[in-house]
């Protein structure tokens, strides 16, 4: 599957250590120009170009910008084949009952949680820093997302909280999954981290060791993981990327470790839609703009 991402102009609430938006300086202040002139073609040249569904996301939490989002998804209408799929990336901040039904009726199928901390919920919202107006239960948000009818995609990022090392046994892994299968999960990907190639702020420094370093805790569990999925699930496809889809205990699973699409292939993993109104094929790369 292929995906067209469209970047919707926002800000974020929280303060992730993790957060990839450091690499893309050139997209801070990104001006949003919503004009169907500029985005039609775009999103038509995406699904004539195999794209299969369409992601809402953004260098920030992309639910802080609402009607960016209804604007887009009313572009989508208009397309010779619009989107049937359509995923929104969120931190879960500002996703209370009044915007899933807000999202769910503006057409949105999928929901795709991204979460540090999948076994406790305070503490995934502390290494999220996340304002306490905005912190939830994960499992009760979960739940609220399946009561309505959307496919459940949990993205687990792989930070080094497991720690330490000798803890990051395969009974955690195993809570892990039975967490999420609890949870009401379809699908999960297992997101190893972003390295900038030169880190700059403290926590790209952090980032950075985290990734590069073979012994680290985050690589510990990646590897723990992988064999989990390897040896309890089947493979049921590839993606573009090269990534393993496996069905393990009735979800989906991916153990991502390229989610920049920094690994060259023949064709592009996604396609970007940014608020310029241009069409690019990498986030931290300017040249990479189709038209």
């Amino acid at each position: 599957m292929r995906s067209l991402q469209v970047h919707v102009p926002a800000g974020c609430p929280n303060k992730c250590p993790f957060c990839c938006s450091a690499a893309h300086h050139n997209q801070k202040n990104a001006k949003m120009t919503v004009n169907r002139i500029h985005f039609l073609p775009r999103m038509n040249y995406a699904r004539d170009h195999d794209c299969d569904f369409l992601m809402l996301t953004s260098t920030g939490e992309p639910l802080m910008n609402p009607d960016y989002i209804e604007t887009i998804l009313s572009f989508n209408r208009e397309l010779r084949r619009p989107f049937d799929a359509i995923d929104l990336q969120t931190s879960g901040a500002g996703l209370d009952n009044a915007m899933l039904g807000r999202i769910r009726d503006s057409g949105i199928t999928t929901i795709a949680l991204s979460v540090a901390y999948l076994l406790d919920s305070k503490k995934n919202a502390k290494i999220m820093r996340m304002p306490e107006r905005y912190q939830y239960n994960i499992g009760g948000l979960c739940s609220k997302i399946k009561e309505l009818g959307f496919t459940l995609r949990l993205c687990l990022n792989l930070i080094p909280d497991y720690k330490p090392i000798s803890a990051v046994t395969d009974h955690v892994v195993g809570e892990i999954f039975e967490t999420a299968k609890v949870y009401g999960a379809d699908q999960i990907t297992f997101k190893r981290l972003y390295a900038n190639k030169d880190p700059k702020t403290e926590d790209e420094k952090a980032i950075h060791k985290w990734v590069l370093d073979g012994t680290s805790t985050t690589e510990h569990l990646a590897k723990r993981i992988n064999t989990r999925i390897k040896f309890e699930g089947r493979k049921i496809a590839t993606l573009p990327g090269g990534e393993e889809v496996y069905s393990i205990n009735g979800m989906s699973t991916v153990l991502m470790s390229d989610c920049q699409a920094q690994r060259l292939t023949d064709t592009p993993r996604y396609f970007i839609l940014r608020p310029n109104g241009k069409l690019y094929t990498r986030w931290d790369d300017d040249g990479s703009i189709i038209f």
